[in-house]
């Protein structure tokens, strides 16, 4: 019975996962200076919410280790949110404006 639900599961997402495939863009990638301070890692998606209209979230994270005369560890968040307009349905140009956060300095005490 727990196999078959597994299986069951499996193939769901499986399923899932091919429909999005073809429907969102997703991108990972590695930045250096932008909106993590030194570096980050960001993951963002392309959502399409019609031909004309998309949005693109972003979130990303960097780790700064300690520094000599402190006992914590840093992490920032950046956070973006973009929307991809296109004047023509059929057009693969846009014009992308947003808004980012970035919620720095948060820290990881070390004991």
């Amino acid at each position: 019975m727990k196999k078959s639900i597994a299986l069951t599961a499996i193939i769901i997402a499986s399923q899932l996962i091919t429909h999005a495939q073809t429907i969102k863009k997703n991108s990972v990638y590695a930045e250096l200076g932008g909106n993590g301070f030194i570096y980050s890692v960001n993951y963002d998606r392309i959502i399409p919410l019609s031909d004309q209209l998309k949005l693109a979230p972003r979130v990303g994270i960097e780790y700064l280790p300690q520094e000599h005369n402190q006992n914590h560890n840093k992490i920032n968040i950046p956070l973006e949110l973009n929307i991809l307009w296109s004047k023509q349905k059929t057009s693969k140009n846009f014009l992308e404006s947003g808004l980012g956060l970035n919620l720095f300095g948060i820290k990881k005490v070390i004991q």
